[in-house]
């Protein structure tokens, strides 16, 4: 359990968390000696860390990302400075961010990144 937190009647703030997981959140309201008024609920903190890469490298391999794996679906990627990353195929990500110097190969004729999504 944590250290109460002062509300203002409409809001509280549980300052800035940044580990992924689930918190629980229990607020009580005295308004009556022996009485109480309870709310209870809990909130879910999802990270949302762009997919660096960390070399120059192939798309598909583990080693060439911040993750240790190709990036998904939904996932910002940023292109570090120098690095020439080649697609064999076809992915899927968010958005595609370069560095300075960074190149993305569309390896082959079907090669195609999607964004957006």
């Amino acid at each position: 359990m944590g250290n109460a937190l002062s509300g203002t009647g409409s809001a509280l703030s549980f300052g800035n968390f940044t580990t992924q997981g689930t918190y629980t959140v229990r607020a009580t309201k005295g308004t009556l000696p022996n009485c109480s008024s309870t709310m209870k609920g809990s909130a879910t903190i999802q990270q949302s860390c762009p997919v660096i890469s960390l070399k120059t490298g192939d798309w598909e391999d583990p080693a060439t990302w911040s993750v240790g794996r190709a990036p998904l679906s939904g996932e910002q990627v940023i292109l570090g400075a120098g690095h020439m990353i080649s697609l064999h195929g076809t992915a899927t990500v968010l958005g595609l961010e370069y560095s300075p110097d960074a190149q993305l190969l569309l390896v082959g004729s079907g090669s195609t990144l999607m964004l957006g999504q």
